[in-house]
């Protein structure tokens, strides 16, 4: 018997219904009952009427002004140079900018680049006024808080001295009495320095208060008594210690600039540039070296056992064609750089160079350079200086 295929009928009522086949895919299988998904149309975008060119600068304006506020109260700020305190490591007129931020006292967080002050590091500090002459601080260039000055750290908290076998923790404060009024000079409190003198400074114990006492002139001595072996004192006195030397000027002021370096530490010594000024063109017919300008001399104290490096350099010219001259440096009167410097300046006016130096070792004390000058012909202008480097 032979069998049928067998055939689904549609009750009455019922619609066929087709699928159409479609490809498979993965993403069929992760959207929602294996339908394609459809992403909604994005909504317009919201029209902003544009910026007007002067609301872009004020709103620039304002975001600059804000961080150079920010930045110039916790982490840098510009100064300017005022004085030659520094030269030649910085001269007047520098701009600066300063790092506020890495100076902090103790410990700080592990993350931020603070230390403590060093020796040797060069701070800007607000001036804090001086008592000992309070006329100085009318000084429009010189108002206490307001100016800010440039120095090199000498001494720190926690350096020390050894008085008579006895080492002492200077104080915070400094040494008492370092002034140039109302002092101790030979041993005698109350004192006023004399104008244009050097000392030497000592420091003794004044009932527990470690006291300067100025002496004048450069006697010292090496002590040999037991306990103090090796520290420098006044000749025989144990007790005093020598700190340094100053040479007083005709105010019987402490000076300390380029062309004055007339304060001087025993301790911690460093290299010290000293620079005169330019003669600016001062003229000489003589054939032999002579003073060009005192304006131009270079004063200086030194240690005995210190050498110092000195110098001229700089430009001259000749009234006459090809004409030569010759600069040298005096030091505390007639002398000279080994055969001097010699420069055959060319045509008439054209200038030729005038630069030497010279290393000598000076006695202990206080001294002059001066620039000197020389033709070997017609008429020559200069245009040099002095220099020195000495240590203290």
């Amino acid at each position: 018997m032979a069998s049928n295929p067998t055939t689904n009928k549609l009750s009455k009522g019922e619609t066929e219904t087709t699928t159409e086949a479609k490809p498979f895919s993965f993403s069929r299988l992760i959207n929602r009952n294996g339908h394609d998904k459809h992403t909604p149309p994005a909504p317009a975008p919201v029209q902003v009427p544009p910026k007007s060119v002067w609301r872009e600068y004020f709103e620039s304006a304002v975001v600059t002004v804000v961080m150079a506020l920010f930045g110039m109260t916790f982490i840098v700020q510009a100064v300017k140079v005022p004085t030659g305190s520094m030269q030649n490591t910085i001269t007047i007129g520098d701009h600066l900018l300063v790092n506020k931020f890495i100076f902090a006292p103790g410990a700080s967080l592990p993350f931020l680049p603070q230390r403590e002050i060093k020796r040797g590091d060069i701070i800007v500090f607000k001036y804090p006024g001086n008592k000992y002459e309070p006329d100085r601080d009318q000084r429009p260039d010189n108002t206490p808080i307001l100016t800010n000055y440039v120095k090199r750290v000498i001494g720190i908290p926690g350096d020390r001295i050894k008085i008579n076998g006895v080492i002492y923790p200077i104080p915070s404060a400094g040494i008492a009495g370092l002034a140039n009024t109302s002092v101790v000079v030979a041993s005698t409190p109350g004192q006023n320095l004399a104008a244009s003198t050097t000392y030497t400074i000592f420091a003794f114990n004044a009932g527990g208060v470690i006291t300067a006492n100025y002496i004048a002139g450069t006697s010292h001595a090496t002590s040999a008594t037991a306990g103090n072996v090796g520290t420098e004192i006044y000749p025989a006195a144990d007790s005093m210690t020598l700190i340094g030397m100053v040479r007083t000027n005709a105010s019987s002021q402490f000076v300390d600039t380029a062309a004055n370096r007339s304060v001087l530490s025993w301790f911690n010594r460093r290299n010290i540039d000293a620079r005169g000024a330019n003669t600016a063109g001062a003229i000489t017919v003589s054939t032999t070296a002579v003073a060009l300008t005192a304006a131009a001399n270079v004063l200086f104290l030194t240690w005995g056992e210190e050498a110092v490096a000195l110098g001229v350099e700089g430009t001259s010219s000749s009234s006459v064609d090809h004409g030569v001259n010759g600069s040298n440096i005096y030091l505390d009167g007639p002398g000279q750089l080994p055969q001097g410097v010699l420069c055959n300046c060319g045509g008439i006016g054209a200038f030729g160079s005038n630069s030497g130096s010279i290393c000598v070792t000076a006695t202990e004390g206080f001294h002059t350079i001066s620039p000197m000058g020389y033709v070997l012909g017609g008429t020559g202008s200069f245009y040099i200086a002095c220099s020195a480097m000495i240590r203290g």
